[in-house]
């Protein structure tokens, strides 16, 4: 499994159910405990699901995101293609998302991770 969906898994199980999760802090903990470097793209992904109320047992709020925050879409977008039947192939996802050839940098797989784990909802 990509260590960022891992962290994501990670936060998510740290997080759920809590009033005020500190969402930022877990994701650095998260990180620091499989020893990789915080990349902001999947973690501004990450935080962006967790921001629209897309994962499940996390609340929405702004946790600290910049409105346009270009990676935070990419997830949105990604999770919302998944929720409604999508398939779930790396690359044709990805493209689907981008509006440019560019490559991923961890986004789209905790995007898969969070929907295979069944994290995944739609925002209320």
């Amino acid at each position: 499994m990509n260590k960022y969906a891992e962290a994501a898994l990670m936060v998510v199980t740290d997080c759920s159910g809590k009033d005020s999760p500190d969402i930022r802090a877990a994701w650095s903990n998260a990180i620091n405990t499989l020893s990789v470097y915080d990349k902001g793209c999947p973690k501004v992904a990450f935080i962006g699901l967790c921001s629209e109320g897309m994962v499940k047992g996390i609340s929405a709020n702004s946790y600290g995101l910049k409105r346009g925050a270009k990676n935070k879409r990419y997830a949105v977008d990604a999770a919302k293609l998944l929720l409604s039947g999508y398939d779930m192939d790396i690359p044709s996802l990805w493209e689907k998302v981008t509006d440019k050839k560019i490559v991923h940098n961890g986004q789209i797989n905790i995007v898969i991770r969070l929907y295979q784990a069944e994290l995944l909802q739609f925002p209320e």
